[in-house]
């Protein structure tokens, strides 16, 4: 089920006024570079509660409505800071001055459509040279966005990579089942909603779409949450953290990814993948092999006999890795394939 014009509404505010915090940012930071009160926090604070406990908690008819319970909120909170850091509250004043700017005619499919993007060329930049074909024909995918509303997902759909929320903020299909009429059916990334949802979780989005793109659009999409969703997760983070310049996240939304990736995410089984990733990315000095062995995987044609097989690797990895070390390096030092390596590695 799509978003209701009342949760569309409030999903507008949120995009919006996060699109305008973010815009000011940096500056509100460099305002506030000896903010020993926690003055930066407070304002995010005051936006996260604003609408959380004012627009959330009624029902507005239109944005207009929204901003109407939101501004009085944050007026107080810009007079407040103003007694302390009169730099920091004129930016808060352009903040809030932006956002009813901007307000008419603001969309949120606008807003994300961007950040969708940002993944899409992310994720080919972070397969540019695989010459695995599976990733080279999937490369070409086009996925739709599609929006729902979090808060009514029961536990049949509760989103397996939690990121500390209750049910997942992304998620894609290959067969979107549950499409509305007008909405696609293929190729589906649903963006979900919640009320729970913050600056922080704005910020996340590049990183979201990102790993929608790189771990299922165009990666294995190989219902191993061992692979998917615990050791791409680290391979996805430390392919961040070198972006080219042209490319790099906003530093608030890099501060954000960390937040999110590993510590949030839903398992331990997860967390223990990612850290095997982790592990082995260190061990091998950032070595190529590393981005080599992630590029098969992700790019591994799985058959009716081997659907088990990324799980089968992630546990025969951590096993050799803590119990016999010196045989993996041994075995990694002459890799050819990731079949070589599951014939060198017996199950233990």
């Amino acid at each position: 089920m799509g978003l209701s014009e009342e949760v569309a509404i409030k999903y507008d505010a949120f995009t919006l006024c996060y699109n305008k915090l973010l815009a000011y940012w940096d500056e509100l930071r460099s305002a506030l570079w000896q903010d020993k009160r926690g003055l930066q926090e407070s304002i995010v604070s005051q936006f996260d509660q604003a609408l959380q406990e004012g627009v959330y908690a009624s029902k507005p008819q239109d944005l207009g409505d929204a901003l109407a319970i939101l501004m009085p909120r944050l007026t107080s909170e810009r007079k407040r800071i103003e007694t302390m850091e009169p730099k920091a509250a004129v930016i808060v004043g352009g903040i809030m001055a932006d956002i009813e700017h901007d307000a008419s005619g603001w969309h949120h499919r606008s807003d994300i459509e961007p950040y969708k993007q940002q993944g899409e060329i992310l994720s080919k930049l972070f397969y540019e040279g695989t010459p695995w074909p599976k990733t080279q024909n999937r490369l070409a995918i086009e996925a739709n966005v599609v929006f729902q509303y979090a808060g009514i997902l029961t536990t049949e759909v509760p989103g397996r990579n939690t990121y500390g929320y209750r049910v997942a903020p992304m998620a894609y299909y290959p067969q979107y089942r549950k499409a509305e009429s007008g909405e696609p059916e293929e190729n589906v990334i649903v963006v979900r909603f919640a009320f729970e949802h913050t600056f922080s979780t704005y910020l996340a989005y590049p990183f979201f779409f990102l790993h929608e793109y790189a771990s299922h659009v165009h990666g294995a999409n190989s219902d191993s949450d061992n692979f998917d969703d615990g050791w791409m997760m680290y391979a996805i983070y430390i392919f961040l953290s070198s972006l080219p310049p042209a490319h790099r996240l906003k530093n608030a939304q890099w501060q954000a990814t960390c937040e999110h990736c590993p510590a949030k995410l839903s398992t331990d089984l997860l967390r223990s993948c990612y850290l095997l990733a982790q592990d082995l990315y260190q061990w091998l000095l950032g070595d190529p092999l590393f981005r080599q062995i992630t590029w098969e995987l992700a790019g591994y044609s799985v058959t009716k006999d081997n659907l088990y097989l990324h799980a089968d690797l992630m546990r025969r990895l951590t096993y050799y890795f803590h119990k016999h070390p010196n045989e993996l390096r041994r075995i990694l030092a002459v890799y050819t394939c990731v079949d070589e390596l599951l014939a060198h590695l017996p199950i233990p």
